[in-house]
């Protein structure tokens, strides 16, 4: 390809125009817990007021920007769901929670992509996790990128794990190695959650 700013001349294969394509057609979903209905459109006008109705209508590659909040979220994509960004507005001003209580949270995942012939990616930017058993958790091959997000107060109520520190097994807390993951902390509660976390694992 080649040409001025005003005139271009040349060839574009078909994988090149094919990315350019669907780059162009990726959109931003909104999200609002106190404006926003589910029976909405998702656009900023006409947010929705759930993350998991914003995931059900999206396409690859779109943005699902979420307003500041506290929302209840336990997302479980397959293979056929779309690759997508979950994007807070304000950086740390938006709360993802599998419960409101932690008696109920340790047993719920955030998210969790179960599906190992998943290739899709998602991304998640300025948000914080709080209050379940695995924030983010998957068996995919696809890509998870974590910018800027805080973990607290999530957990694993199983047994096995050995970050009980300081750990016979491994000597570094927040390293469970017959786990593989990188764990946070609950500091409340009793008996396994309290040294038990589940920030990531993948």
């Amino acid at each position: 390809v080649s040409g001025t700013l005003d005139q271009v001349t040349g060839e574009i294969d078909a994988g090149q125009l094919t990315f350019m394509a669907s780059a162009s057609l990726s959109s931003t979903l909104y999200v609002d817990a106190t404006t926003g209905d589910d029976a909405n459109t998702g656009s900023l006008a006409d947010p929705f007021a759930t993350v998991g109705a914003a995931f059900a209508a999206a396409s690859d590659g779109d943005v699902i920007e979420i307003g500041n909040g506290t929302y209840t979220v336990s997302l479980s994509p397959t293979a056929s769901d779309p690759s997508v960004i979950f994007r807070a507005r304000a950086r740390h001003g938006v709360t993802f929670q599998g419960a409101a209580d932690w008696a109920t949270g340790k047993s719920v995942d955030i998210f969790y992509n179960s599906d190992s012939s998943s290739t899709k990616d998602y991304r998640f930017e300025g948000i914080k996790f709080e209050r379940s058993r695995y924030a983010i958790r998957t068996k995919t091959s696809g890509r998870v990128t974590v910018f800027d997000c805080e973990f607290r107060y999530n957990g694993w109520s199983g047994a096995g794990l050995n970050t009980v520190y300081p750990s016979a097994v491994s000597g570094v807390l927040g390293y469970d190695s017959p786990q593989a993951d990188i764990q946070t902390f609950w500091n409340g509660g009793a008996g396994a959650e309290v040294a038990n976390g589940g920030a990531l694992r993948i």
